[in-house]
């Protein structure tokens, strides 16, 4: 019978998945953070507030889109295109709210 892998083999494997699992998720913010900020930047007749600026818009826009998808009555599902469209309405709710307050 073959025997088992060693405690510590698979130790080690189960921390590798976790970092590349992460690794990947952090991608995934980036880029809808930075698709979000730009179409909102675009949608509000700005010009944008530079690559850094939308990514920060689009990721803190997807935190309050969240939070008003759900409290319209709706769960946002998992995806690319419903994360961009979340994160899009929340990067336009900040940028409405950034203006009125100027």
């Amino acid at each position: 019978m073959p025997s088992a892998p060693a405690f510590g083999y698979t130790l080690r494997f189960d921390i590798y998945a976790a970092r590349r699992k992460s690794m990947f998720w952090l991608l995934w913010v980036i880029l809808v953070g930075l698709i979000a900020g730009w179409a909102a930047g675009k949608i509000m007749k700005g010009s944008g507030y530079g690559p850094l600026t939308d990514i920060a818009l689009g990721i803190v826009g997807a935190i309050v889109g969240g939070f008003l998808v759900r409290l319209v009555g709706f769960e946002p599902m998992g995806g690319l295109i419903s994360s961009i469209v979340t994160a899009t309405i929340g990067a336009i709710v900040l940028i409405a709210i950034a203006r009125k307050l100027k």
